[in-house]
């Protein structure tokens, strides 16, 4: 397999591009830039910011990843989306949602601290979903030769029906889950607390979509990460046109970068965490650079750091360092399967993969939760602290086994129901041609 093209060539006219779009910006008239970009592309007089538009549709080269660099990048997506999302349960897995007997150790005790919160939650889960938000943005821009308005509203329905048509779905679960924890009478409960507490229109907006949550809708604790991603996606154009040139591409990351490392997810939609890594994975495709061939070269190096860093925190106190280990262990997770997957290691298992989304949203869901917590709690209680330990260990696995059972059970009698909750197509049998 040949190296990937790491768009290392300047086109010409590139300082002349980048000086037009600053006094664009300068001026004010970067909106109607934008409005161009979606309406104006088949105007016949061409204005600046019209040549603009037409600049900002070409590809920033004419060289593409190769198609087996392609299908190594696909093979290790496939591969990574059931353990990211076993690791964003595990990262939820403290919760409970039941209350624990008198005399019961609480999650803080020194064995559960070390290797549950400092090592499992801290440093190696919470790299997650950052690592979705960059897979996100890479297949975003993934093979796309000439973005424009089309493309961004083609991508935009899309977006639509495969993040809203799911999120919309289980929140309307929740509501009819607290709806009928409230009419059964059920006192001291967050059904009572939240239906006695709706008030107009604007509750109920913000009850399914957490326009003033920042890290979700009240109905749908997961639905924030759909939520920003489907909003980050609406400015592509505006990533588009920063990220294909080099020197646009580095300020806008590096400032990205600050504002992750120093204010967390500031805003609902556009938060730190989700725009800096889109922005991070969409400069790869935009780019055309294979990222999993860069995540091998620099994941031990990655690995030595994130211990050091990991013992640093653990005995001082040193601002900003737990932000980075997120950012360490995810080419260390990069790099790790991609070797594995090249060395035939790791397979992709496909009923998995599909499982993913349906798993993200199963394992927060009330119905689904709080039986399951009331099995756990009169099966043992955590008395010690491995007692502890072993408790969240075993609800994680029950969640994710739970979840994955359904969605085989969905798939197997109920497949139209996997397209509301997963948003997985359809497809049609194909007739077998008679001889």
């Amino acid at each position: 397999m040949g190296e990937p093209y790491h768009g290392d060539r300047v086109l010409s006219g590139e300082k002349n591009e980048v000086r037009v779009f600053l006094s664009c910006v300068s001026r004010g008239a970067l909106v109607r830039l934008l409005s161009n970009f979606f309406f104006l592309q088949n105007h016949r007089t061409m204005s600046p910011l019209a040549s603009l538009e037409r600049m900002s549709s070409q590809a920033p080269d004419d060289v593409v990843l190769p198609m087996d660099v392609q299908s190594h990048i696909s093979r290790v997506i496939d591969v990574l989306r059931f353990p990211l999302i076993a690791l964003v349960v595990l990262f939820h897995a403290f919760i409970c949602l039941v209350t624990l007997p008198a005399g019961a150790y609480d999650w803080h005790q020194p064995v559960t601290d070390w290797v549950y919160w400092r090592f499992l939650h801290d440093s190696v889960a919470t790299a997650a979903v950052p690592l979705f938000f960059a897979i996100s943005g890479f297949l975003y821009f993934n093979r796309v030769v000439s973005f424009d308005g089309k493309v961004w509203r083609k991508k935009t329905l899309a977006r639509m029906f495969r993040l809203g048509i799911p999120l919309l779905a289980w929140t309307v679960l929740a509501l009819l889950f607290y709806a009928t924890l409230y009419f059964l009478g059920a006192s001291n409960t967050a059904a009572q607390s939240m239906f006695e507490s709706a008030h107009g229109i604007w509750w109920w907006i913000n009850a399914f979509l957490g326009l003033t949550a920042v890290m979700g809708p009240h109905l749908n604790p997961a639905g924030w990460f759909v939520r920003d991603l489907f909003f980050v996606g609406l400015l592509s154009p505006l990533w588009y046109l920063l990220l294909r040139r080099k020197c646009l591409m580095f300020i806008l990351l590096g400032a990205l970068f600050i504002l992750y490392m120093t204010v967390f997810a500031p805003l609902p939609f556009l938060g730190s965490r989700a725009m800096f890594f889109f922005c991070l994975g969409a400069s790869y495709a935009i780019h055309h650079r294979d990222f999993t061939a860069d995540a091998e070269r620099i994941m031990w190096p990655c690995a030595v750091l994130w211990l050091l860093g990991f013992i640093a925190v653990q005995c001082w106190d040193i601002p900003y360092l737990p932000s980075l280990l997120p950012i360490l262990v995810i080419p260390m997770l990069l790099g790790g399967v991609s070797r594995g997957v090249r060395k035939g290691w790791f397979q992709p298992v496909p009923w998995l993969a599909a499982s993913a989304f349906f798993v993200y949203f199963g394992h927060v869901s009330m119905w689904l939760r709080v039986p399951l917590h009331y099995f756990l709690v009169h099966l043992f209680v955590p008395y010690s602290d491995w007692a502890c330990l072993g408790f969240i260990m075993l609800k994680w696995v029950l969640e994710t086994v739970l979840c994955v059972a359904f969605f085989l059970l969905l798939r197997r009698f109920m497949p139209i129901t996997l397209v509301l909750l997963a948003g997985i197509r359809q497809t049609k049998p194909r007739s077998r041609s008679r001889d």
